[in-house]
């Protein structure tokens, strides 16, 4: 009987194919997203259709790029394939580093590169507090902006460009181990406290294998 273990025996990813867990961890993936679809996924059938015509194509991809991510020696989470998420222990309070992200995106921002993004829902949605990961699409150094693919503009020290129509409310962090982490792990807490994590989406799964754990300040690229 294969252990969970097992998953990382394999010399190189050209055996992923032929792997139990592999298969294992496309089917957690297809359940998860499907639920997440049905839940939130859009109003109109034809991008559903779509986005359902394209779900075993990033399914597979992601199941691939999990398990490469999961065997790097840098990488400071733990891998659930039984559950597809990644594992840490959990903070008291959102991790949020003191240092404005400023001086750093200006040495080291790139396109495709995951960046941590507080947020806090409204407080008639709980004042749940989680850490995103979002990838960036466009970059203005005149302007000192950076635009992410999910979340909008920011500015290099953090704010968001437009904070009045910011619902919930957000910030984009310096990354560091600490917010990495917890974006990685679905980390979420309330007014009381911690909660339970929130679970990622595909897409959010992709983007925590292009987490380049050795100072964060390049992309690891999709094995594939």
């Amino acid at each position: 009987m294969n252990t969970q273990s097992d998953i990382f025996s394999y010399a190189d990813s050209s055996n992923l194919g032929l792997s139990a867990e592999l298969a294992e961890l496309c089917n957690t993936l297809y359940d998860s997203e499907l639920k997440i679809l049905a839940d939130t996924g859009p109003d109109d059938p034809r991008l559903l259709k779509r986005r359902l015509g394209s779900l075993s194509h990033y399914v597979r991809r992601a199941a691939h790029a999990l398990i490469v991510a999961a065997k790097r020696t840098d990488n400071p989470l733990q891998f659930d394939v039984q559950n597809a998420c990644w594992l840490s222990r959990q903070r008291p309070h959102a991790p949020l580093p003191k240092l404005s992200p400023a001086a750093w995106l200006q040495k080291h921002v790139q396109l495709a590169m995951p960046l941590p993004v507080w947020e806090r829902l409204p407080a008639q949605q709980g004042a749940i507090e989680r850490i995103r990961l979002d990838t960036v699409d466009e970059i203005d150094i005149t302007g000192e902006r950076v635009h992410l693919n999910q979340t909008g503009w920011f500015h290099f020290s953090g704010d968001p460009e437009d904070p009045s129509s910011d619902v919930p409310q957000r910030r984009l962090l310096r990354p560091d181990k600490a917010s990495m982490v917890a974006a990685c792990a679905g980390h979420r807490w309330g007014p009381t406290g911690r909660l339970a994590p929130q679970t990622l989406s595909l897409r959010e799964l992709l983007l925590t294998t292009t987490v380049s754990w050795t100072g964060f300040s390049n992309v690891q690229r999709l094995p594939f």
